[in-house]
Parts: C-alpha cells; structure tokens; sequence
C-alpha cells in the first residue's frame, strides 16, 4: 500500500536527522537517500538517513534577494513499474530523470519571505504511458512583531500523481487499468496553506504557538476513466481543515520539550459518509543524550471518529521514535519505530502502521560515502481480514565531486506481501477481484548540481 499516508502525527513530528552532526563533524560529508533517486517525494521521506545536497549557489538579484538554482538528472531501471504481483505481467524499464528548481529569498530586518518551484520529470522508455511531470510551488514568509510575537504564512502547491497499480489502483491488472480508462498516471492536486502565530521571544526558553491549517485534494483528468471509475476517483478528493496549539519548553542547550493538541476534520465533497475527526495529544522531547547519541521520541494519544463505515471509534496510542548514535565521527548509526492510524481508502476502514527500521552510514573519505538502511512496515487492517507487510532494503554510494556537485549510484530492492492478495472492491456496478503485491528491483546513477 505504497501510497499518501493520512499519518496522525502532530506538526512537525518528524526528526531533525542528525547527519547534520556528521556535516560538522567532517568537511564534505555525503549522505545518500537512497529511495528518493528511484521514486517519488513520498517515498524519499520514509528513508532513514537524510538525502546528501549540494551546496547552494547564491546569486544576488534585484533589492538584494538571494536566488539559488539547482538541477538533479539521473539514469535507472525499475524492474516493476506498475506493481503487479504476477512476474510474468511485471513492466521492466529504463528510465531518465530531471529535477529543476529555483528559490528566490529576502528579508527586511526580522522579516523572512521565500519563493520556490521544483519539477520532477521522468520518462519510462519501455512504458511511456506511466512517465509524468510533477511540479511544486510554495511560499514561505515570516514577520515579527515586536519582541515576542511573529506569525508564518507557509502555502503550497502541488501537481503530482498517483502511479498505476498503487494506491487507489493497488492490485489492478494492466487489463483491469485500461478497462477502467487509465492509460497513463493519475494526476492530482494538492494545495496545503497554514496560518501561524508564535508567541514568545527568539532565544527564550519556552514559546506558544497556534496554526490554522488547510489541505486540498483534488484528482484530475476525471473525464479520460469510464464513469463508474470517476465516480470512484471522484469520491476520493477530500478537504482537511487543522487546529494545531503547541508549546515548547527548550530545559536546556541539550534538551526540548513539546506538548500538542491537534485536531483534524477531513471531508469528503462526493462521498460525506466518509468524513472522519481526528483529536490527539502528543508530547515530545527532542535532547543530546550523550556526545556520541541524539533522541527525538513523541507518543501521543489519538481518538477517531468516523462518520460512517465498518470501523468503530478508534481510540489507541500512537509513536514516533528515533535514536541516532556516533560511535566515531565517521559513521552514524540511526534506529527508527513509529505507530500511525490511518484511514487508505476513505471508505471508513482504517488501518494500523507499525514500522521499525534501521540505518547505517559511513563516510570512506570527506568526499565518499556508502549506507545502508532496511526497513519493515506491517499495516493491519481493522475491520477486513488482511495484514500488509513491506520490506525494504537500500545500498548507496555517492561522491561529492566539488561542493555543488553530487554523484551517486543507488540500489533499493521492495517487497509486498499481504495475506489477502485478492481483497474484492466494487467500482459503480463491477465487483473488482485485485492481486495485491509485487517484488520490484529499482537502481539509478544520478548527478545533483546546483549552479
């Protein structure tokens, strides 16, 4: 079920990745993500270490704004590209990639504003109905007030996909896909605003923060699918709305407390039966054990609500826990455990994601460097008969040829099994017999410039 996660997980939850401690600790360090160079965004933020970058160029432009461009090319082969569970009906392909971006940023004394654009582009040669063009714009800005008070507008958005035979086509046969009308990737959108006001002083120990949060997502190319399956699609868009209070209390140089409550409305324009709330609590400390070890831990307590649908009201705990150890400065060792529920499918069953993963990175020389991560990911299913299980394995190689420029080679085997490959759906009037799973192979060579 490689797909969007509805993670119930507080606002910034996910752990600053202490590589950033092995980029101080040697000149030219080179941390690979080893997934992002072989598949998309989603996938690059389940690795365990934090992707290598180059070091940005800056560029004055008018009134002093500061302008950093960057381009990411790369050649690979992925072994099973629309992820069918039959060998026999798997698609190898070779394909290329490019990955333009441009930022622009200034500021006016406290004042912060930022303007950003990324493409991903890549092209399958042997399945060129599943090649695509995603493109992100965001704003991010941030004025103070004074002192103590401030307030963030960060918005985004997104023109992504979904890739065929995954999420809401998960388990579909190329002859299923194409009697359904999708010939080539689902295209979708996303815009994401938040409106942030923090109370409390730059250095100051603790600090209040409030944010209003919207999301919505839309599918597109509706009128390409046979009218059952767009009204399927058609079911799946959805708007989020978000309340977030949070406060930090930084104890020490070494330590930081966070208490949040959230909650979330998620609503569901064609289907309103769907619509679930979101309520949790979460605390969290984020603090340098020792020299050599580094912790982030959250546990939180969520209760879930449906509006209608087989599940129940979940009420559960939830973690998200990380612990990075360097036992010399050359190598990092980090060890990775989180519970989510989420809701897949909109259709009121939701599911239990547990993941541990392990991750290990050595730095050969300042310019070169290999790690290796595994990671396993079991989802139980509350209210059907079926328990996922994914394993993933990743070995990279990458080499900082000068400060604005990576090189890197990558190789990332996938695992899917389920005990329940078939797990039935009705589209409209069609009952849909799927075959979940697949094993896929995936390796590219890539070159990450910024000029």
């Amino acid at each position: 079920m490689k797909r969007p996660i509805k993670a119930v997980l507080g606002p910034r939850h996910a752990v600053e990745v202490s590589a950033a401690d092995v980029r101080r600790s040697v000149p030219w360090p080179v941390l690979c993500s080893l997934a992002g160079l072989l598949f998309p965004a989603s996938v690059l933020a389940q690795s365990v270490i934090a992707a290598a970058e180059p070091q940005p160029v800056n560029h004055r432009g008018p009134w002093g704004v500061q302008i950093q461009t960057r381009l990411d090319s790369e050649y690979g082969y992925n072994s099973n590209v629309t992820a069918q569970r039959d060998p026999a009906l798997a698609i190898g392909s070779n394909y290329y990639g490019l990955t333009p971006s441009l930022r622009v940023s200034g500021q006016r004394g406290q004042d912060r504003y930022a303007l950003s654009y990324q493409g991903a582009y890549r092209q399958y040669t042997a399945s060129s109905a599943d090649s695509y063009y995603d493109q992100r714009w965001a704003l991010n800005t941030r004025w103070r007030y004074g002192l103590r008070h401030a307030l963030a507008l960060n918005a985004s958005l997104d023109k992504s996909h979904e890739s065929r035979g995954e999420e809401l086509t998960e388990g579909f046969s190329q002859r299923q896909l194409e009697g359904f009308g999708v010939t080539r990737e689902m295209p979708f959108t996303l815009d994401d605003t938040e409106l942030r006001y923090s109370y409390g002083a730059p250095e100051a120990r603790g600090k209040l923060e409030v944010a209003l949060q919207q999301k919505n997502k839309r599918y597109q190319a509706l009128s390409s699918y046979t009218p059952d399956f767009a009204e399927y699609v058609d079911e799946k868009n959805w708007r989020e709305n978000t309340l977030i209070t949070e406060l930090f209390d930084q104890v020490s140089h070494e330590s930081r407390f966070r208490y949040t409550l959230q909650t979330n409305q998620r609503h569901y324009r064609a289907s309103p039966q769907n619509d679930t709330n979101d309520y949790f609590a979460w605390f969290g400390v984020r603090s340098q054990l020792t020299g050599k070890t580094k912790a982030d831990v959250n546990i939180g307590w969520l209760h879930k609500t449906f509006a209608a649908g087989e599940s129940r009201t979940f009420d559960g705990l939830n973690w998200d826990v990380r612990v990075d150890w360097m036992p010399v400065n050359r190598s990092q060792f980090s060890v990775v455990t989180w519970q989510r529920a989420v809701d897949p499918d909109s259709s009121g069953v939701y599911v239990n994601q547990r993941r541990y993963a392990l991750g290990w990175l050595y730095n050969v020389t300042p310019s070169l460097a290999v790690l290796t991560d595994y990671r396993f990911t079991r989802e139980k299913y509350q209210g059907k008969p079926r328990s996922d299980s994914f394993r993933d394995f990743s070995l990279g190689i990458e080499y900082r040829l000068r400060p604005s420029v990576l090189l890197s080679m990558n190789y990332l085997r996938s695992s899917h099994s389920t005990t329940n490959p078939t797990d039935p759906l009705f589209i409209g009037n069609r009952f849909v017999e799927r075959d979940i799973g697949y094993d896929r192979n995936a390796a590219a060579l890539a070159v990450k410039i910024a000029f």
